[in-house]
């Protein structure tokens, strides 16, 4: 196990270094359908498809308007010394699966779409949506 941890220290020694104090925060999974909602998740959990405590399984699933609204406040309140508003990249996925289609083919082949048309799916209102995501990447 030293040896591992050693080689580690060496193969990032050569990396980029800075004596800046930076805050980094990795999000992934963005744009994914992983818990549509609550009735679904009674369902699995009363079927025992998935675990009560497991954390995903509650809070995980797409982005609604309020949520990137919050996340758009939330962030604009800090900035740097020099005024440069805070930097997030969500990682985000780019399809999601396509259950209906799926299972319609007897779970015989994968069926996807790509997160843009996930969101028209789930979200009636799904043009200002993509505009707030838009609006994050500006």
């Amino acid at each position: 196990m030293m040896i591992f941890k050693f080689k580690r220290y060496i193969a990032n020694t050569f990396g980029w270094n800075t004596s800046r104090k930076l805050l980094i925060i990795e999000s992934d999974d963005w744009g994914s359908i992983r818990m549509p909602n609550n009735e679904a998740r009674e369902r699995l959990l009363k079927q025992r498809v998935i675990n009560e405590n497991n954390r995903y399984n509650r809070y995980d699933t797409l982005a609604n308007t309020d949520d990137l609204n919050s996340l758009f406040e939330v962030l604009n309140k800090f900035s740097d010394k020099n005024g440069n508003k805070v930097v997030f990249t969500p990682v985000t996925i780019t399809c999601n699966p396509v259950f209906e289609t799926v299972e319609k083919d007897g779970f015989q082949t994968y069926s996807y779409e790509p997160f843009t048309k996930t969101l028209q799916r789930y979200y009636a209102d799904h043009e200002k949506i993509f505009s707030l995501w838009q609006e994050g990447i500006q």
